[in-house]
Formats: structure tokens, C-alpha cells, sequence
């Protein structure tokens, strides 16, 4: 499967957090690259950091992906 660009390096304008990743062409973005994130193994994970290493502002989000991947969730159940 093709790596796909990180989302802060597709959309640089879009600041984490911000409404444009709920809304128009972040949030299809982001749909496609968490159904691709949550597809990779370890090694590909390390390989796209080392190439799109996130900014301070996004590693919560992107740890706690990875947190849901370890358990097997990919999303939180109420």
C-alpha cells in the first residue's frame, strides 16, 4: 500500500485541532489517512516517522493511535 503524506505536511495550513479537519478537505483527509495509519505495521510506522517526524503539538494525537493500535480499538468505546 502507498505511504500517504502526514496530515501537517498535506495540509500545513491546517493547525491540529483546528475546524478544517472536522470539516471539508481536512476531514476526508484524515478519514483516508487514520484507515491507512491503523493498516501499517510497526516497521512502516517507523519508516513514515523518520520521514514525516510529527510537530510537538501533534504527538498526543499520533500516541494515542498508537495506543488504540496496541489494544485493538480504533476508536473509544463508551
Amino acid at each position: 500500500m502507498k505511504t500517504m503524506m502526514a496530515p501537517w505536511i498535506e495540509y500545513p495550513e491546517l493547525l491540529f485541532g483546528s475546524l478544517g479537519w472536522r470539516m471539508g478537505g481536512g476531514e476526508g483527509y484524515m478519514d483516508m489517512f487514520l484507515d491507512w495509519f491503523y493498516q501499517q505495521n510497526e516497521r512502516s510506522l517507523n519508516n513514515f516517522f523518520a520521514q514525516y517526524p510529527p510537530p510537538d503539538e501533534w504527538q498526543g494525537f499520533i500516541d494515542l493511535h498508537l495506543i488504540k493500535m496496541k489494544t485493538g480499538k480504533k476508536s473509544w468505546e463508551l
